[in-house]
């Protein structure tokens, strides 16, 4: 009785799966795969630079106190040019090792650095080349802030997406096919790079700086019929 029964119950089971309309079967989706490449320039956008004041002298209170003097040099350079948003940390007090191995110490290194930022290129030009008349001695930068490589990130990503959508439809119209939605997004990006040393000691700016610009892949599959 329990067989029959069980016979039965696949036989009703096999009946309503046949039964069921076309509409109802998962059709074969057709596809189409594009890379978009996307770029994002950070011009607008705030750069920040680090300012190096380090003064060497052969008595530690006169390094510290001349070190002091070119900070205040600098800290006032940078208010007159209307930058008042500027961070400057603890001054430091280092002993020089002497080059000639004859002699071990070579004198006390005072230093420390300002951080600001700054999202004008020629007004940046224009207060660099001041505060080192001041008396920094090196400058690190332009780094990009955290919230400034956000939104590259953000734009080299729309980028990229835009472009994959304009190759679609170029492909779509070229196969003579209808472009549907968007079914999978994969995104890849190349992070902000560290900025270079403009200046440094005995140096003279660099005139060719590495690209700061943002640049993304964003891969998109599209439905197409």
């Amino acid at each position: 009785m329990t067989s029959r029964l069980k016979v039965a119950a696949f036989g009703l089971v096999l009946m309503a799966v046949l039964a069921l309309p076309a509409a109802a079967a998962t059709p074969d989706i057709r596809t189409v795969t594009v890379v978009g490449s996307g770029e994002a320039e950070p011009e607008g956008l705030p750069g920040e630079w680090t300012l190096v004041v380090s003064v060497e002298h052969e008595r530690a209170r006169t390094a510290l106190r001349n070190a002091a003097a070119a900070v205040g040099r600098t800290r006032s350079t940078l208010r007159a040019a209307g930058i008042t948003d500027f961070q400057t940390g603890e001054m430091s007090l280092d002993a020089a090792i002497a080059r000639d191995e004859r002699v071990s110490l070579r004198g006390f290194e005072a230093s420390t650095k300002i951080e600001l930022a700054v999202s004008d290129v020629q007004r940046a030009a224009t207060v660099l080349d001041r505060v080192r008349a001041a008396g920094v001695t090196q400058i690190f930068g332009p780094v990009a802030s955290e919230e400034a490589s956000k939104e590259l990130a953000r734009r080299a990503l729309a980028d990229g997406y835009n472009d994959a959508v304009e190759k679609a439809k170029r492909l779509a119209a070229k196969a003579g096919v209808t472009l549907g939605p968007a079914l999978t997004i994969d995104e890849r990006r190349t992070d902000v790079p560290l900025g270079p040393i403009i200046y440094g000691p005995g140096q003279y700016p660099r005139p060719e700086a590495p690209s700061r610009d943002v640049y993304a892949t964003v891969t998109v599959t599209f439905a197409i019929s």
